[in-house]
């Protein structure tokens, strides 16, 4: 089922015609929030299904002959994650071990994104939200850049992989056991109330409206992973 299928399902109609130039205000106001949250529940309920026809190729692919990524002279490839934990900021140029998973993107993806796009900065931040699978009003205002080597990255897939451009549906038969907990625990978790519209094709759900839902490549960075912090950004500086 396609996103505006399920929003139209879940949006409703508005009773009433006969309203002041006041109330037609306000009235838009709501329905502009109300739309964001139906959108949202869609893609959320939409995700939940995932079928061969999304699986999409073109991810990007981890590995050396990418030269489209930034790799340092330990081989440790460039990533960003966009957040509201001011945790890195004092540890600029400094290693650091990660105590939960962290979900990034690979630099320069998302910022060629958002620096293409002419939009203040409420504008942009919804959009960013939404082409991230994020819900609205997350409060995320920097963009950590941090160095990480492939080994400790994972695609939030049933197929993991990062050195190749598709995540398949189902579990490679060499994945472990560790990795099928993650995958299951997370379905069981992600698509409720307060959920997300979690692809498991290493791809984020843009639910912009008009949006094709391919969003970003996505990854994670285990848990008890050493990270050197390059940057901490802003918007206006990460999305000139």
């Amino acid at each position: 089922m396609t996103i505006l299928t399920l929003t139209l399902l879940l949006i409703g109609c508005k009773g009433g015609d006969e309203t002041t130039d006041d109330s037609n205000t306000t009235d838009t106001q709501e329905t502009g929030e109300v739309d964001l949250v139906a959108l949202y529940a869609a893609a959320v309920a939409d995700a939940a299904v995932a079928d061969t026809d999304e699986v999409y190729d073109q991810l990007i692919a981890i590995n050396s002959g990418n030269t489209s990524l930034d790799f340092d002279a330990e081989g440790r490839v460039l990533v960003v994650t966009w957040t509201s934990w001011d945790g890195y900021d004092s540890g600029v140029g400094a290693d650091t071990t990660v105590g939960v998973d962290v979900w990034v993107t690979t630099t320069p993806e998302v910022q060629t994104m958002c620096s293409s796009l002419d939009l203040d900065a409420d504008a942009l931040t919804l959009r960013l939200e939404q082409h991230l699978g994020l819900p609205s009003g997350t409060g995320k205002d920097r963009f950590v850049q941090l160095r990480v080597h492939p080994d400790d990255l994972f695609r939030p897939s049933p197929d993991p992989e990062v050195t190749d451009s598709v995540a398949s549906l189902d579990f490679p038969a060499e994945v472990s056991q560790t990795h099928k907990d993650w995958i299951d625990g997370l379905m069981a978790s992600s698509y409720g109330e307060g959920g997300y519209p979690w692809t498991r094709l290493g791809y984020t759900y843009d639910w912009a409206p008009g949006a094709n839902e391919v969003g970003a490549s996505e990854f994670v960075i285990r848990s008890g992973s050493t990270v050197g912090v390059d940057s901490v950004q802003s918007l206006a500086e990460y999305c000139p």
